[in-house]
């Protein structure tokens, strides 16, 4: 997967299979794109990606519209968004432009479905480990209440990876000292309280809901 030869910045170009393995670990939600019959097929969907950085395993819903299209063996590109933020030129000791910083990692590769029973209930088990917070208590086992219902409505698959990249955008083209600027901003800003912005999306508008 080669970059546009002016775009994005040398400086933002990512390629280092560690770091993206580190960018998919922390923010495991991928955008999974795949053409469909008029327009693309664009779902939301939680990936783990092997040690080796050569596949990625992820399971849906069997109502996704991704499901045929898995089903078949066919390409798909996924994106896995990291923090971005509006960039404001007064975090800048000299002047700038505003701008907007931003990690993603994208993938390219072919998807495979795999509907064992077995493989299924360890991915589902990885899933829950890797993203469950530290000392929540809680673990999903198999005796689970529904598990063996649930996993009956999942489809799992593999997605071997032909070619990754990444953009990381973080001021590296204005040198080192604005580059850690950018850094410690956008750490602050990830940190703010959302709680409001999330309660709107929550208020019940008095209108019937599509089912």
């Amino acid at each position: 997967m080669r970059f546009h030869d002016r775009y994005p910045l040398r400086a933002f170009q990512e390629r280092d299979t560690e770091k993206l393995k580190h960018v998919i670990t922390a923010y495991p939600l991928a955008t999974l794109i795949s053409q469909g019959e008029s327009f693309p097929t664009v779902s939301q969907i939680p990936l783990l990606i092997d040690s080796p950085g050569e596949k990625l395993r992820g399971h849906l819903d069997r109502n996704n519209p991704h499901c045929a299209h898995i089903l078949a063996g066919g390409g798909i590109y996924c994106l896995f968004h990291g923090p971005n933020h509006y960039m404001s030129p007064t975090i800048y000791p000299d002047p700038h432009f505003p701008g907007w910083n931003y990690v993603t990692v994208h993938v390219r590769g072919t998807a495979r479905p795999i509907e064992d029973i077995e493989w299924l209930t360890e991915l589902l088990l990885d899933t829950a480990r890797a993203n469950e917070p530290p000392g929540s208590g809680y673990q999903l086992t198999p005796s689970q209440e529904n598990f063996d219902v649930f996993i009956r409505y999942i489809l799992g698959f593999e997605i071997e990876i032909a070619d990754m990249k990444g953009v990381v955008k973080l001021a590296q083209d204005k040198g080192r000292e604005d580059a850690e600027r950018a850094r410690q901003h956008l750490a602050h800003v990830m940190k703010e309280d959302i709680g409001e912005f999330l309660g709107k999306l929550l208020e019940d508008d008095g209108h019937p809901k599509d089912t």
